[in-house]
């Protein structure tokens, strides 16, 4: 029996999917898939990915709910204490879409959180010049030094995994907590507060008054979920 693993380095590659096809392909070939043992695994990179996808719902609809779904959304705003006007009637734009956006004109500015598009994505100089032509970069990471974070307007310095609290999800839906075991450096805060903050400055603060830390946004989100698949 054997058993087929990958990463991102190959899930995003510039002929990512063609690459996975073909490890695919000899799981297939050899006959090892559908059997103990065996099979062709994809294994998501990013710290919390699963985390993402089963609470957010592309960015923003939270525990797993439609937008396109008029009851969703009232449930959602219900659970939040938000006007349900607040809800998108649809998702927001895929990346690929951003970026065409960026090159029509229709967006102008762009906050970056958690990633290194100058450096990620598949063209890279085409990215950076892209980047430049926004009327405002906002980049949140950890590190000042990534390629996106030297083109930015504003940096906001987020905590590293071990200086927060809260919670993630591994591949197998199981939550683990997490425990902050040291001081964030500088004025780096975790970025459950640099959000809290930047509503706060944008007049929006009292939408999060029940988010008071990370342990009553995991109540919300058991509220959330209850019921759901």
């Amino acid at each position: 029996a054997v058993s087929f693993w990958w990463t991102m380095g190959v899930n995003q590659s510039h002929q990512g999917v063609r690459t996975a096809q073909a490890i695919i392909d000899l799981a297939l070939m050899t006959g090892n898939i559908g059997r103990p043992g065996t099979g062709a695994n994809s294994i998501t990179g990013q710290c919390n990915a699963m985390g993402s996808r089963l609470f957010s719902n592309t960015t923003g609809l939270l525990g797993g709910h439609d937008f396109a779904e008029p009851a969703h959304r009232e449930r959602v705003a219900d659970v939040l204490d938000i006007p349900v006007e607040r809800i998108q009637t649809e998702p927001g734009w895929a990346y690929d879409q951003i970026i065409e956006g960026i090159v029509s004109g229709a967006i102008k500015a762009v906050w970056v959180i958690a990633t290194n598009g100058a450096h990620s994505w598949i063209n890279q100089s085409n990215m950076r010049e892209l980047l430049g032509r926004l009327d405002l970069l906002v980049v949140q990471d950890m590190y000042s030094t990534t390629e996106t974070a030297k083109l930015a307007d504003l940096v906001l310095p987020a905590a590293g995994w071990a200086e927060k609290e809260g919670t993630f999800i591994n591949s197998e839906r199981r939550l683990g907590i997490v425990k902050r075991v040291a001081h964030a450096p500088g004025e780096a805060l975790a970025d459950f507060y640099i959000f809290k903050a930047v509503a706060d400055a944008w007049g929006c603060g009292d939408l999060f008054a029940r988010w008071t830390d990370p342990e009553a946004a995991f109540q919300i989100l058991q509220e959330l979920t209850r019921g759901r698949p």
